[in-house]
Parts: structure tokens; C-alpha cells; sequence
């Protein structure tokens, strides 16, 4: 810690009342590397060995080193008896000294306890080998070309600025200058990704485009330091700045620029593709893995009778499966759902179509991981049964799988259940249900409770409850209402809703978002003091809305009129 780096250990990375085992497995899914103690205990303990799999998982996922050893008090001989994969790999020593192994640490990381500025050139070696006078000329130019897009000044011309910034890469690129070349692809996406895809400033890629092929053509090599620039500019898009828009507008040039190779070098692709895969290993965000999601559908539709774009197709299709797996793990459970419907919302703007590789692909894969899912739940379960201890954690753990997956297999509480019971275990199938009747959703799951939990009990629960018949008793909505969407609105759901709106005679005050609408519930219901209210009108215009796109939450004011039944 005291070299920059984050680290998770369980003694100090605990709290009183946390689950162990899930916050062991959570703390392995979220580290980038993974720093083993080998001593002779190691091998004595079934729990190190699980914890050694998921990091030799991770680190055959993510094609790249994962597994940093450390002996303790043993030695080479003793490691090979146990473990000829573990020998082989060059490890630090604790008899050399705790100062000894913490740097041999660091020399095996591809970044060493950065916590410089994120616009800074990368503590590698490169700044001193970068060219001074267009360092220089580059840096001032940029910042020029970021003082205009910042305060949208319209004195300069914001092209021929552009114009001159790409001649200037491009002449160190002629000149073979592979450090000027990545300190500016570096310099010329930090300092400008906040501006793109706004007003004056569109897409980065054609800003790279030409960089890119200019470099390709000059020498293969540069092309590809300036794709590991985008490696590292990723990396740190989780670590540490966890910022999801800067690796997202990162995965989308490597996304263009792979596209652009497939068919004339698919090594390039290859090196795009890991760079995204990495990410969306590590930052569990729709917004990274829907951008390997469109490169492998972009790939399918070109594959027939290509072997090695085959190869390509079904490598990138078992990465994305592995990222939801690990996601499993680190309990975000509609990773790879919530991805694809971001895919699906995005693919016009990449001009690639989702469908074939969605449904020949994807949705298989996720009905492979719902049935494993169900087997993983009733086997963790039974395992665990006893009559009489907490079962909280098991209790959301089922809701959370049920809620994950009930839109792709409905039947999916009901498979649970009956998997349960073909156990034959009767103490096991009476704890399943004593845990059900002790949440209310999942009573509700189970058709055996009248919690509102979808959309038509909602409805229901207004057409039993709202004050129709303008008399002041029952349900009365008022001030403004907020709907969420299960996902983005596209351009011509909006129209529609806008349309709805109008007929409704709510349009004055409608706000749409990107997956979701806000209105003013008076405008619907509220006919004024003397008139009351006209709550007839609220089921229709919900229902309408509902059949565009489904509404996952619907919030608005409520207020209950009660009948007066005791005197004083």
C-alpha cells in the first residue's frame, strides 16, 4: 500500500457480519492481480487451492499475468511435488527480505504504484524519450483545440486546428518516434474524450483513424504501441479512476478500429478485442461489454468461410461468456443481460446488426448459464441446510437469481423449486419453504402473497383502489411522475411516446430521458379544486406507455381518502 497500489486483503478488507466465502471470492473477481503465499500450509488447505482457481481462471481469460507467487519457508522441490504449474513460474522469496519481494512485485506489474495526474505521460521511461519541441508544439496546440471545445469559442477554426495537430503525429509517426507517437495518442484521447459526442465535437475515432493508418502503413509495430496506449488508458479507466464514460469512449475506438482491420490484419482486432475484454472483465459495466458484444457480431456476420475469423468468433464469444461468469461472481447477476440490451440500443451507430450472433449466440449461452445457475443455487442450498440458522443471504441470494433471469425463462422459480424437491431431502425442502414464506417477494414470486411486483398487479392494485368515482375516498395520484424503462429509448420510441403523451394531455410538461419519462400526473388526472379528480384516465395511459416499452418503476405523489367510522 505504501507504494500506491490498492490492495484487498481479508484481514483488514472484512467487516464484522460479512460472509467469508463471499467476500473472498468477490475481493479475487475485483483484483487485478493476485499475490500467493506458497508455504507448505498452502498445500494442506482445500480453501487456498479454490482461491488459487480463480485466479488461474482469470489469468487464462484475460491472456495475461494474473499470479504473482511468493515462497514462505519452502522450497522448489517441495512446490514441484505439490504443484509443477506453480514451480515453474519465477517467484519471490520472503528469505530475501519483505523489501526484496515487494519490488520484484512491482517489476512483474505492467503498472508500478501509479498515483500520478491521469493526463501525465505513464511512469515508464517514455516522457524523457519524447521528442521536446513537439512535445512542446503538440501540448499547445492541444490545449488550444480544448479551450475552444470547453467554452465553444467560435473565433478559431476548430478544423484547420484539428488539421494541424494530426500533421504534427503523423510526422513523428513518419519518423518511426514511437514514444512522441504514444504520448500523443495518449495526450489526444485524455484530453479530449469529455468534449466527443457533444455539440461542435462528434465521434474520437476519425480523429484516430487516419493516425492509425498512417501508422500501420509506416510500420506494423507503432500501430500497435499506439493500440497498447489504449490498453493502458482502459486500465485506468478502472484503476484508479473508475470512470465508466472514459473506458467506454476507449472501447469504442478500439471497437472501429478493429472493425476496420478485420479483413486486412486480424492480429490487430485480436489486440483491440483483448483490450476491451480486459476491461469488461474488470469494471462489470454494460457499457464495456456491449462493445465486445458488437466486435463479435460485426465478426459473425463476416465469418462464413473464413477460418481464422472463425477462430476469432468463437474466441471473443467464450471471452464474454467468462466475463458473466466472473460478473456471477461478483454477484452482478444481469451483467451480460444488461450488456446485450445496450448492444441492441447502440448497433445502428457501429452500423452492425446484433441479431444473428444475439440469437445464435447469446441467447443460448445465457440459457446455458440460467441452468447452471439454478444447479449452482440448489447445490449451495443443500449444502448449507439446517433448520434453524439465518438464512438471509440465501433468501436474496434466490430472489436474485429469480429477478435476473424470470424475463428469459419464466418458469425459472418454479424450476428451483422442483429441483429442490427431487433433492429427496425433506429437511432441505422444509427450509425452501419456510424461506419463502418469510420474504414477501418471493411469496409474491410464488403466486402465494398480493405484493405488487409487476406491472399488472400495479394495475390491478389502481383499478381496486383509485377514487374513480370522484368522491374523495380511495387512491388519488398528484405532482409530477417519473417511469423507468427495462432499457434505452430509441428515436422513434420517443416520437410515440410523445404522441401518447399529446392524446393524454400531458406534453406541456414532458421531459424523455434516455430510459425514462418524467410528466406532470395534474396534467393527466386533476380537473381542478371544484372537479376533483379523474383517476378513470390513469390505467390507459399507463397501459398505452407499457405496450411501447416496459415500464421496470413508476413513481408519483399518492394520497389515500379514508372513510371516517368513529365518532369524537
Amino acid at each position: 500500500m505504501s507504494r500506491g497500489l490498492s490492495i484487498w486483503y481479508d484481514d483488514f478488507s472484512l467487516k464484522v457480519g460479512d460472509s467469508l466465502r463471499r467476500e473472498i471470492e468477490h475481493g479475487l473477481a475485483r483484483s487485478k492481480f493476485g499475490i500467493v503465499i506458497i508455504s507448505p500450509d498452502f498445500f494442506r488447505k482445500e480453501w487456498t487451492q479454490r482461491e488459487l482457481d480463480v485466479l488461474v481462471q482469470k489469468e487464462i481469460r484475460s491472456k495475461r499475468k494474473v499470479i504473482l507467487p511468493v515462497w514462505h519457508n519452502i522450497d522448489k522441490k517441495t512446490v514441484a511435488k505439490n504443484s509443477l504449474a506453480l514451480a515453474d513460474v519465477k517467484a519471490a522469496k520472503t528469505s530475501d527480505g519483505l523489501e526484496i519481494v515487494a519490488n520484484k512485485i512491482l517489476e512483474s506489474m505492467p503498472i508500478k504504484g501509479r498515483t500520478d495526474e491521469v493526463t501525465s505521460v505513464p511512469s515508464n521511461g517514455v516522457g524523457s524519450l519524447v521528442d521536446e519541441a513537439f512535445k512542446g508544439n503538440f501540448l499547445n496546440k492541444l490545449s488550444m483545440l480544448a479551450e475552444i471545445l470547453q467554452h465553444k469559442r467560435s473565433d478559431w477554426d476548430l478544423n484547420e486546428l484539428v488539421d494541424f495537430i494530426i500533421m504534427l503525429v503523423k510526422e513523428r509517426i513518419d519518423r518511426w518516434d514511437t514514444a512522441s507517437v504514444k504520448f500523443a495518442t495518449r495526450e489526444l484521447f485524455v484530453r479530449l474524450y469529455k468534449f466527443s459526442d457533444k455539440d461542435g465535437f462528434g465521434d474520437l475515432y476519425p480523429l484516430f483513424k487516419d493516425l492509425f493508418a498512417r501508422a500501420y502503413s509506416e510500420r506494423r509495430q507503432l500501430l500497435g504501441e499506439m493500440v497498447d496506449s489504449f490498453s493502458m488508458i482502459m486500465f485506468e479507466s478502472w484503476v484508479p479512476l473508475d470512470d465508466v464514460e472514459r473506458g467506454e469512449k476507449a472501447a469504442k475506438v478500439m471497437v472501429k478500429l478493429a472493425m476496420d482491420f478485420l479483413d486486412k490484419d486480424v492480429k490487430i482486432a485480436q489486440d483491440c478485442a483483448i483490450a476491451i475484454d480486459n476491461l469488461a472483465g474488470d469494471m462489470f459495466e454494460p457499457e464495456i461489454l456491449s462493445k465486445e458484444i458488437l466486435l463479435a457480431a460485426h465478426a459473425f456476420d463476416k465469418a462464413q468461410g473464413k477460418p481464422e475469423l472463425q477462430s476469432f468468433v468463437d474466441d471473443l464469444s467464450s471471452d464474454i461468456r467468462i466475463n458473466d461468469m466472473y460478473a456471477w461472481d461478483a454477484e452482478v447477476e444481469t451483467y451480460l443481460t444488461d450488456s446485450i440490451a445496450y448492444a441492441n440500443w447502440e448497433q445502428r451507430s457501429f452500423g452492425i446488426g446484433l441479431d444473428q450472433f444475439r440469437d445464435k449466440i447469446l441467447c443460448p449461452m445465457l440459457q446455458q448459464t440460467i441452468d447452471e445457475q439454478i444447479q449452482n443455487y440448489v447445490d449451495f442450498f443443500t449444502d448449507n441446510e439446517t433448520d434453524d440458522q439465518d438464512l438471509t443471504y440465501e433468501t436474496e441470494l434466490l430472489a436474485r437469481r429469480i429477478l435476473a433471469y424470470e424475463f428469459l425463462r419464466p418458469d425459472i422459480a418454479k424450476d428451483i423449486r422442483t429441483q429442490v424437491s427431487e433433492t429427496g431431502n425433506p429437511a432441505v425442502q422444509k427450509t425452501f419453504e419456510k424461506m419463502i414464506h418469510k420474504s414477501p417477494l418471493l411469496e409474491a414470486i410464488y403466486g402465494e402473497s398480493e405484493m405488487i411486483t409487476t406491472f399488472d398487479s400495479l394495475l390491478k392494485f389502481f383499478e381496486s383502489n383509485s377514487d374513480k368515482e370522484n368522491l374523495g375516498i380511495g387512491l388519488t395520484t398528484f405532482n409530477f411522475a417519473t417511469i423507468d424503462f427495462t432499457r434505452r429509448l430509441k428515436d422513434s420510441e420517443k416520437e410515440t411516446l410523445r404522441g401518447i403523451a399529446q392524446k393524454f394531455g400531458v406534453s406541456e410538461d414532458l421531459e424523455l430521458l434516455a430510459q425514462g419519462m418524467t410528466f406532470k400526473m395534474d396534467s393527466l388526472v386533476y380537473l381542478g379544486k371544484e372537479q376533483g379528480h379523474d383517476m378513470k384516465k390513469l390505467v390507459p395511459f399507463l397501459t398505452e406507455i407499457n405496450a411501447i416499452l416496459e415500464i421496470q418503476r413508476f413513481s408519483t405523489g399518492v394520497e389515500f381518502g379514508l372513510r371516517r367510522l368513529k365518532q369524537g
